[in-house]
């Protein structure tokens, strides 16, 4: 089910002060990302380990598939923010643009602290890393 733009607003402002505050534990992080993108745990660790004390810096994988979980729709999207790889939240067609995206994290490369907007410059998209969560 497609949500309206202001309850992405407010689900994309509550997961980034979640982020901000380090509300959400290392386990809770560890099973979204191992249930949205399956791979060996010990990778999914050392990203934690290097990102979680630096936020927003290396954190936009798990940035994403927290908001993946919670908007509850989108595909978690490997690309770029200028230069720099960067994953966000594409959630497809919207009120404000036909290829909206979500991003909490692109201020690590100087962007905004939330965008919500039509994937284009700066942004990127390289490949569709994900399309549906792993039963």
């Amino acid at each position: 089910m497609a949500r309206n733009i202001e309850e992405i607003r407010k689900i994309a402002a509550a997961t980034r002060a979640d982020f901000e505050a380090a509300a959400i534990t290392d386990s809770e992080l560890l099973e979204l990302a191992n249930r949205y993108v399956p791979q060996d745990i010990a990778i999914w660790e050392e990203v934690l380990a290097a990102g979680r004390p630096k936020f927003p810096a290396f954190s936009c994988d798990f940035t994403t598939i927290v908001l993946r979980h919670r908007i509850g729709y989108g595909d978690v999207t490997k690309g770029s923010y200028e230069s720099f790889v960067h994953t966000f939240l594409h959630i497809g067609q919207t009120a404000i643009a036909d290829r909206t995206i979500v991003d909490i994290a692109s201020d690590m490369y100087g962007g905004p602290p939330i965008y919500i907007g039509e994937l284009t410059h700066p942004w990127s998209e390289a490949q569709d890393w994900l399309i549906e969560e792993n039963e």
